[in-house]
This record gives C-alpha cells, sequence and structure tokens, in this order.
C-alpha cells in the first residue's frame, strides 16, 4: 500500500488507460459509457460489512487471482458520530503505520493497492464502511468506478453497459439495486 495526497491521486486518475475527468473542485466525473448503479446499504447489518468490503474490493474480479489492486480515495471525514469515528480513524492510522506512512489522513487521503493486496484494500474499505466516510474506490483498468456516501449508498459506474452488466450481478447481492441509463457526470 501506498498513501497519496488528493493532488498524487488525481494525477494518478488521469493517466492511461484510467483517464478521468474531473470538476473545477477536484472531484472525479463518472465514466460515461454504462449505466449507474445505486445500491442502497442502509440495511446492511454489522457482520455483513466485513463481506460487502471484500466483495467490493473484488468487484468484476471472476477469481482471487485476478485482482488488479486500485485507489481507495477517502474524500470526506468528520460525518457520522465523533465516538464511534475515532475509533476506526485511530484504528486506520495504525494500520497505515504498519507501511511507514505516519503523515495525517487529512494529508494523504488516497490509498494505492497493488495486485498483490487485496486483504489490505478490502481492510481500507471496511474502515470507510464502518467510520461512514465518503470515497471513490477507482479500478485500474479504467472500467468502473465506485462511489461509497455516508448517505447509505454504494455508486457504480462503468465505462460502457457491458462492463455494467458484468458487475450487477454482484451489486445486488448487497442490498437493493437501481439502475440510471444516463447517469449525471458527477457522483
Amino acid at each position: 500500500m501506498k498513501t497519496l495526497t488528493d493532488n498524487e491521486a488525481v494525477e494518478w486518475c488521469k493517466q492511461w488507460p484510467l483517464q478521468l475527468e474531473f470538476d473545477n473542485s477536484g472531484l472525479p466525473c463518472a465514466p460515461g459509457g454504462g449505466p449507474t448503479y445505486r445500491v442502497d446499504i442502509s440495511k446492511i447489518r454489522w457482520r455483513e460489512l466485513l463481506p460487502t468490503a471484500r466483495s467490493l474490493a473484488f468487484l468484476g474480479c471472476h477469481d482471487i487471482e485476478a485482482f488488479r489492486g486500485g485507489l481507495v480515495w477517502i474524500r470526506r471525514t468528520h460525518i457520522a458520530v465523533p465516538e464511534m469515528e475515532e475509533v476506526a480513524l485511530r484504528a486506520l492510522e495504525r494500520f497505515r503505520l504498519g507501511y511507514g506512512e505516519n503523515r495525517s489522513l487529512e494529508t494523504t487521503p488516497a490509498h494505492f493497492f497493488r495486485n498483490d493486496e487485496s486483504a489490505e484494500f478490502a481492510a481500507v474499505l471496511l474502515f470507510v464502511l464502518l467510520a461512514e466516510w465518503d470515497a471513490y474506490v477507482v479500478h485500474p483498468s479504467g472500467d468502473w468506478v465506485a462511489f461509497i456516501s455516508n448517505d447509505d449508498q454504494i455508486t457504480v459506474t462503468a465505462r460502457s453497459a457491458e462492463i455494467a452488466e458484468e458487475l450487477r450481478g454482484s451489486l445486488e447481492t448487497w442490498g437493493p439495486t437501481t439502475a440510471e441509463l444516463n447517469p449525471p457526470r458527477l457522483f
């Protein structure tokens, strides 16, 4: 795992093959071409958070060896109950220290993972879900981008209708899923 600043994360997302676009405030635009799926995770019980995080980490993979890494970019914290959020923040800080990262989450909010770090990828997603933070999950191919919202939704936009169809089955296992055929460009 390597942590990135906002500027470094933007530069990574702009490179080929991702080539993501950003709005004037630095937020990524959803890739065009495919439908957007919104998954309601408001009814997920706490015991289902780990399988959901792991499933999101492996989204689009047909087996464990197909994991290709990616980016978890925490965009907004200090949303939930402060005492509860502090637990997840402290645990994430200790996790990051294990990788030699002593800068704050505010300084380096993005986490880049190699293809052999699927468990670590899922762990950071679990922290995001537990703390009810907003975060982007970017697949290294640029085939799809997900947005985890503190409003109990995971939004996934695919680059094409074919890719979206491949992802739909996994998404529907997390909770009620709706599709938008012409989604807005911003999450």
